[in-house]
């Protein structure tokens, strides 16, 4: 199967197009993918920035959507964040995705400083 749960993909269509994402569900009739992804990489501090800048610079933003095959590239990675606790079957309303979204910046958060699957926090070089 090309698209297994963990798999690191980039997306190819739509807003997020160009951004790199983790499969982490694939539905029943095997052409739907659930990825969990980064809108917006957090910018390198420097030394010299107010606490003020550092904490703007450090924000990033995390996207999970539903997408068809064709729409997402795989990649040779997989990724070894620890995505045990998330429960993505229940994402249909809004308040549930907030949540699990919130929970998914922190754990990428915790994945950045701890230095897990550096690639998926590079930026794409085409």
């Amino acid at each position: 199967m090309l698209f297994e749960e963990n798999t690191i993909v980039v997306v190819l269509k739509g807003r997020f197009a160009g951004k790199k994402g983790i499969v982490v569900s694939v539905s029943e009739d095997k052409n739907r993918y659930t990825v969990i992804g980064i809108e917006k990489m957090p910018k390198p501090v420097k030394e010299d920035m107010n606490e003020k800048l550092k904490q703007k610079f450090l924000k990033m933003k995390t996207f999970i959507k539903t997408y068809n095959g064709g729409h997402i590239l795989a990649t040779r990675f997989k990724s070894d964040i620890k995505l045990s606790g998330i429960d993505f079957a229940k994402l249909t309303s809004a308040e549930e995705r907030k949540k699990v979204s919130e929970l998914v910046k922190n754990t990428f958060d915790n994945a950045i400083k701890q230095k897990k699957s550096p690639w998926l926090f590079s930026k794409l070089k085409i």
